[in-house]
């Protein structure tokens, strides 16, 4: 792989997908047996039970709770650490709860309200082929839930981070784009999606801010490509320039349109251009010529294909910009990242859209 294509792909990463994704140093993943639980007049704290629904597709696959610091929630830049607790997927999972080691605990705020300690779980589904109960190498992500256990060691009464939880166990639903927690549920109807199966087809689609220029095509290029290195098949989408427009990307790219968007996580590039046919033979050559980005609100657009989900912190963000495997829409500005597969559609292309130089 290229040293260039490698290094966008490693800064795109940075830009689009939590910042921590080692849980060394963090606690060991323990519960303790509930029996120094706090007590206040008579009420055990810590002791409960969670049910979670699993959606349809998710038969096979196995439910783990991780470890997160809580203080990482804010803009989403999560830290996690071990798997808690696992159970194989069934028509309900129930984890029987008890309160965590203090040493998972973490002051979530100390000057407004010191010795208040607090920990967050997040629920996700992975293919567990060792049946082992936990993520191993070469095992992906199937989804992520949007609620969230937390267990608070103290009262939270007035902590504007943790609105309306209560002592001991909560079900906290978290917006996983901005790691916000916005609202507590009830811990017996906790749902959770196996949204991450691959997605082998996508489109961009828009219209043309201008008359279409004659001898014009449209194509998907690899970032690989288009930055000097050597591929096989350098577009996966080639057609001739219209307005409307509808470029589609049909399965997964040449294995040469590779690289690491970070360590272990394979992904393909393509760049939306259009093309000056200069030598007129109907399809993208070395000859021809960029003349326009594919842009949403002025800001050139591309799609990266992850064949898998091998990352808790890649599910996340997919899960929180509503995306699945496969085929993800990525603004390639400054700093290029991941994005909702929504901006797709009402794309524009010509001279307000320029060509991304790499």
């Amino acid at each position: 792989m290229l040293t260039t294509a490698s290094a966008l792909l490693l800064h795109l990463a940075a830009c689009s997908a939590p910042a921590d994704d080692s849980a060394e140093g963090k606690p060991a993943a323990e519960f303790n047996s509930g029996g120094d639980a706090e007590e206040e007049s008579g009420l055990v704290i810590g002791d409960d039970r969670a049910t979670f629904l699993p959606g349809e597709e998710t038969e096979g696959t196995t439910l783990t709770l991780t470890w997160v610091e809580p203080s990482s929630l804010h803009h989403a830049n999560y830290v996690l650490g071990d798997v808690l607790l696992s159970l194989p997927v069934a028509p309900e999972v129930v984890f029987d709860l008890h309160a965590p080691d203090p040493s998972l605990l973490v002051e979530v705020d100390p000057e407004g309200h010191p010795g208040v300690t607090a920990a967050y779980f997040v629920p996700a589904l992975h293919i567990d082929t060792d049946g082992d109960g936990l993520p191993s190498e070469g095992e992906s992500y199937l989804g992520v839930g949007k609620t969230w256990l937390l267990y608070v060691n103290g009262s939270p009464s007035g902590i504007e981070d943790l609105p309306n939880a209560l002592r001991g166990w909560n079900a906290m639903e978290v917006d996983l784009e901005t790691g916000i927690a916005e609202a507590t549920w009830d811990l017996d109807d906790l749902l959770i999606m196996a949204t991450l199966w691959e997605r082998p087809n996508v489109s961009l689609e828009g219209t043309w801010s201008e008359e279409v220029p004659r001898g014009t095509g449209l194509v998907f290029r690899s970032l690989v490509e288009a930055q000097g290195g050597a591929v096989e098949l350098p577009v996966v989408a080639d057609q001739r320039a219209e307005s409307p427009f509808r470029l589609p990307a049909r399965g997964p790219p040449p294995d040469d349109h590779f690289a690491d968007l970070k360590p272990g996580v394979p992904a393909a590039i393509e760049v939306g251009e259009a093309y000056t046919d200069v030598d007129g033979d109907g399809a993208f050559t070395a000859n021809d010529i960029p003349l326009h980005g594919v842009c949403s609100e002025g800001t050139p657009m591309g799609l990266a294909y992850l064949p898998t989900v091998p990352s808790l912190l890649l599910a996340i963000k997919l899960v929180g910009i509503g995306n699945p495997a496969g085929w993800s829409a990525v603004s390639l500005e400054e700093n290029p990242r991941l994005v909702s597969n929504s901006v797709i559609t009402g794309l524009s292309v010509g001279s307000d859209c320029p060509v991304r130089t790499y």
